[in-house]
């Protein structure tokens, strides 16, 4: 064997693989519900790059080759015809359509039914009340550098976003000087999500009585191989399984199947036998995980491990405005804050979303 030759093939492979966002990152994640409200400022990206990223995620178990169970978040494009995990989702949504009493959930957890979860991440910059005003939140890591914290927000709440752009803010009394409108680096309001108080949604606001001043426009500097400095680029972290790690997700493909074949076959014989789910080999279990985990087999359904920013205690409400308000049919299942997957697809959405 070439030793040199391999090892340039492997080193090739790392870097590729790095380069698809099996990256670390530098700032916060952070996932917007009950425990944890946005309130900052959304930041822009440079160039051609959008602010925010869409991205759709299931979670799954599967038998590793030991017998013992491993957990797995998969991510897919439910748009893409040759996205094996996605068309094989299809097929498990439209079953659970039709099926009350035999329904398929991919994972142990799904106490409420199996769903497919839509996101968008978003660089943030949180904003903490202050005697002495409202201030933006200064990095720990960083001196000088305001502290970015990454956000995953609800689908709808992202478009309700999107809607506010159109609404006409100004700054100032002059009009925004970008068609992003508060996306901005000069001055800006602050945003804020947050449940309702009926618990059924999120409200979305823009504080337009909290003006932020401009940040220094080094924040969006690259280095030399055109990565960001200091932000967490949502682009990098949020890839389809079936691009990221091709193997793993016809064998992830294959267990669905298999899961759909047995309840079919428990539909057509009574009492029927069903199928022991096949494990997989050791080689098929260490691949890319979306967002920027390390291996599938550590992966557990998410508990809410970061807090949000810590909060100077409050003066007054600083959700206290007139919000964009989210119904719970605009969600779909909820999350954990609700008894569901908030954002999340059922077949019926799914149907009516790509007619």
């Amino acid at each position: 064997m070439d030793i040199s030759a391999r090892l340039q093939k492997e080193l090739a492979k790392a870097k590729a693989f790095n380069s698809e966002g099996n990256t670390e990152r530098k700032n916060d994640l952070v996932r917007l519900n009950k425990k944890t409200p946005l309130f900052g400022r959304i930041l822009p990206l440079a160039g051609e790059d959008w602010f925010a990223k869409e991205f759709s995620q299931f979670f799954m178990n599967y038998t590793k080759s030991d017998g013992s169970r491993a957990n797995a978040v998969v991510e897919v494009d439910l748009d893409d015809p040759n996205d094996v995990l996605a068309n094989a989702v299809k097929e498990v949504l439209s079953w659970n359509a039709s099926h009350e009493n035999n329904k398929i959930n991919l994972s142990d957890n799904d106490r409420y039914g199996f769903n497919v979860q839509h996101k968008v991440e978003l660089v943030t910059i949180p904003v903490t009340q202050t005697p002495q005003g409202y201030k933006m939140e200064l990095s720990t890591k960083v001196q000088g550098m305001p502290n970015l914290v990454n956000y995953q927000v609800s689908r709808a709440t992202y478009y309700t976003i999107l809607g506010m752009f159109g609404d006409g803010y100004m700054i100032d009394n002059k009009p925004f000087d970008t068609e992003l409108s508060f996306v901005t680096l000069g001055k800006t309001y602050p945003l804020t999500a947050h449940i309702n108080k009926e618990g059924k949604g999120y409200d979305v606001a823009l504080r337009a009585d909290i003006q932020l001043p401009a940040i220094n426009p080094h924040i969006l500097d690259k280095d030399e191989n055109g990565e960001y400095k200091y932000i967490d680029n949502p682009n990098k972290f949020h890839k389809p399984t079936y691009l990221a790690s091709p193997d793993f997700a016809n064998m992830l493909a294959n267990v669905i199947k298999g899961r759909l074949e047995d309840a079919k076959k428990s539909e057509s014989v009574p009492n029927a036998q069903v199928s022991m789910e096949q494990p997989v080999s050791p080689q098929e279990d260490n691949t890319f995980v979306p967002g920027g985990s390390t291996s599938f087999n550590e992966f557990e359904e998410p508990k809410q491990e970061q807090q949000a920013p810590a909060q100077v205690q409050e003066q007054s409400d600083p959700f206290a405005s007139n919000a964009n308000q989210q119904s719970q049919d605009d969600f779909g299942d909820f999350g954990d804050d609700f008894g569901g997957f908030e954002g999340s697809t059922s077949f019926e959405n799914f149907m009516n979303n790509n007619n």
